[in-house]
């Protein structure tokens, strides 16, 4: 239920769902049906979209980066929908559209980068609510690429958070892993205290499923438009990562019935080598940002076994360094992995005797 509409009136989710006023289509393409529900333009194919249907859509603004304006969500109770921005001076109140807002938009449809996108000529506000209930779908289903622009919450936990490298970056983004996957939450609006403290915690994250593409348009994973860090819910504060408990490294995924998932573990041993990653750039197409990241790795060995840790965090360390560590466990074929790890030296111990490999 919407509430607190301008005018004392009072919209409903299911009331935006009627008709629109009728609209003229402009342009070369003025022929085709107009469309008045999301769900019409959520069916059609990339191709189709690109033909340019006119539409006259309303909803209510799950999303919309008050910064760079660079593009809205609109969702109407059943299906979201991505805006792209219109040319410049061509929509007047753009850039004052508030997350909250219930508006109408007429535009056309245009292909985007997964899936048919709108560019509005015209958008009016309507009034202004609370936000709607957020579906809970299941990771799997995220992945089909059908649920592209809904409105969802995650439950999980944030294994790691990071900057764009680029100059103009304005946007925290994080990994919340949840059931068997991981999802990539993206926040305009933050606090640089964002980047440590959310690290280990298991957190309720609502925001419209956004898809991780590249050029040929085909799905690489699933995406969050988060928002505003403020709204995240913090269900469980991360611990002190030194304070958990030591495990011995054997123990890492052998059975239990007290495991908890995508959690933190603590192992203590002795560095027995490390290699300095080089600086690594990626470029994310969909948001057109750089993400640098330097993948150091440590081998460390207990007396139950070897690990490989996984570490963004610069390190002096030799061999024969004890080292306390704390990090995210992963399943590989091989050893254990514990991946977006922190450490710290707590002492040495001789350096370790090299093993003779004979070769036949």
């Amino acid at each position: 239920m919407l509430r607190r509409v301008r005018r004392g009136a009072v919209v409903t989710l299911a009331g935006m769902l009627g008709s629109a006023a009728p609209a003229v289509a402009q342009g070369p393409n003025s022929s085709l049906p107009l469309i008045t529900e999301i769900g019409a333009i959520r069916a059609l194919s990339q191709d189709e979209g690109a033909r340019g249907y006119p539409v006259r859509i309303r909803g209510i603004v799950t999303h919309f980066d008050e910064l760079t304006a660079n593009g809205l969500l609109v969702y109407d109770g059943r299906v979201g929908q991505f805006v792209a921005p219109p040319p410049p001076n061509r929509v007047e109140i753009w850039r004052d559209i508030r997350t909250g807002d219930v508006i109408e938009i007429g535009g056309r449809t245009i292909r985007g980068g997964f899936a048919p996108n709108v560019l509005p000529d015209m958008v009016r506000k309507i009034g202004h609510g609370d936000l709607p209930p957020a579906k809970t779908i299941p990771y799997s289903a995220l992945l089909s690429g059908r649920y592209d622009c809904d409105y969802i919450e995650v439950v999980g936990v944030v294994q790691r958070a990071w900057l764009s490298s680029t100059s103009d970056s304005h946007t925290l983004f994080t990994e919340v892993a949840f059931e068997t996957g991981v999802v990539r939450a993206a926040f305009w609006s933050y606090s640089a205290e964002d980047l440590a403290r959310f690290i280990d915690a298991r957190v309720r994250v609502r925001g419209n499923v956004g898809s991780i593409f590249g050029s040929t348009e085909q799905l690489r994973g699933v995406s969050l438009f988060g928002g505003r860090t403020r709204d995240v819910e913090v269900l469980e504060p991360p611990p002190d990562p030194f304070a958990l408990p030591i495990r011995a490294i054997r123990s890492i995924y052998n059975y239990s019935v007290t495991n908890d998932v995508n959690r933190r573990i603590r192992v203590r041993g002795v560095v027995t080598g490390q290699v300095h990653g080089p600086a690594v750039e990626v470029r994310d197409f969909p948001t057109s940002s750089v993400f640098r990241y330097i993948p150091h790795v440590l081998y460390v060995k207990d007396q139950t076994g070897g690990a490989r840790i996984e570490t963004e965090q610069a390190h002096d360390v030799r061999a024969g360094d004890l080292v306390d560590v704390s990090g995210f466990p992963a399943v590989t074929p091989g050893k254990p992995i514990l991946r977006n790890a922190v450490f710290r030296v707590v002492g040495a111990t001789r350096e370790p005797t090299p093993v003779a490999v004979v070769m036949t």
